[in-house]
């Protein structure tokens, strides 16, 4: 493969048929099920991509995004919950968490209470479980095995038109660097000598709402225009190059693919917002005026709360980004389609 992310679809439903057979004859145990599974987690850690070591700098740990799906709703109504869900979620108690495979919850509110609950529990203690709109997924016409391509991006397996079969490289833009690019005057916060985009600083010594906004906005406006043009000169250059071809030589002929786009460091840039907004933040400066740290003092409400202060900075957040990259002509021409990159702590 090319390196990104490689995903494993709808595993555990699948293996759960085997393993409810075997518990059933009395060939295996419980017991040794679980450490079946804690073996092939452990197998999917050990993969090693064939990378230059410049990837280090746009990820950490050299990860491989291996995603696999679990739970979500049935067509007719039934959940799609499996011991087999319990078991690959049991791993990160058995053998510690990490980030592969990247355990993906489709979730909704039908799902049985003990699986919720158990979730919310794991999530707690390990912060290392994705969870995506399965209810959302549906209207968008992805269907009951519908499972994660790449890293979040929704696909469907057995679409009959082949409509959702290729997923194109869909990397996220920092939307907390774009706040603090803003912050600083377009000047980027690693190589401090380097202006991104022009605008004027923010000067107060205490942050002001309304002017971080305002300078954050102007940020949104550089960030999505010059993130919608990367992605479609990577398609182009991938096209070009085609090393794909092993890959595509499995696929059937007919094809559509979906241009993935996304955001990262959402939680934290909804957090400093609020703190900005309803607790008092004073800049720290070095001799050039740079911004590289803050004092905060007095509390304020953090995303995942459940108050309705943060949600509304967060629903505003989503609808700025998402607004200004469907307003780009080649995001029009392409009907792509948006993916945001769901929240995994602070559940």
């Amino acid at each position: 493969i090319n390196g990104a992310a490689t995903s494993l679809g709808r595993v555990p439903i699948v293996l759960d048929i085997f393993a409810e057979r075997d518990l059933a004859r009395g060939t295996f145990t419980e017991s040794e099920i679980q450490e079946f599974v804690d073996d092939f987690v452990m197998k999917l850690r050990t993969v090693k991509f064939a990378r230059t070591k410049a990837y280090d700098q746009l990820y950490s740990g050299d990860p491989t995004f291996i995603t696999t799906s679990m739970a979500g709703m049935g067509n007719d109504g039934r959940h799609r919950v499996t011991k087999m869900d319990y078991r690959f979620l049991n791993t990160l108690d058995n053998i510690g968490n990490s980030p592969e495979p990247n355990l993906t919850v489709l979730w909704t509110d039908k799902l049985p209470y003990n699986f919720r609950r158990y979730c919310m529990h794991m999530s707690h203690k390990h912060s290392s479980i994705q969870y995506e709109g399965v209810t959302t997924m549906a209207k968008d016409g992805y269907g009951e095995m519908s499972c994660i391509s790449c890293c979040v991006s929704p696909l469907d397996p057995e679409n009959e038109d082949q409509r959702h079969n290729i997923q194109y490289f869909g990397a996220r833009v920092n939307v907390l660097k774009a706040l603090l690019t803003g912050l600083n005057g377009g000047y980027d916060d690693v190589h401090k000598d380097y202006k991104v985009f022009d605008i004027e600083p923010i000067r107060d010594e205490v942050l002001e709402f309304e002017s971080v906004k305002a300078n954050f906005e102007k940020s949104l406006d550089w960030l999505t225009d010059t993130y919608v043009d990367a992605l479609n000169i990577i398609h182009y250059m991938t096209d070009k190059y085609n090393y794909e071809a092993v890959q595509m030589a499995f696929l059937p002929t007919k094809q559509r693919a979906n241009m993935g786009f996304g955001i990262c460091g959402f939680a934290n840039t909804v957090d400093t917002l609020s703190a900005i907004k309803y607790a008092t933040v004073k800049p720290i400066r070095d001799e050039n005026g740079y911004i590289y740290d803050y004092e905060t003092i007095g509390e304020y409400p953090r995303w995942g709360e459940d108050d309705p202060r943060s949600n509304e900075l967060a629903e505003w957040l989503i609808e700025a980004y998402t607004t200004r990259l469907r307003s780009h002509k080649l995001y029009k021409d392409a009907e792509a389609t948006v993916s945001l990159l769901t929240i995994t702590s602070n559940v």
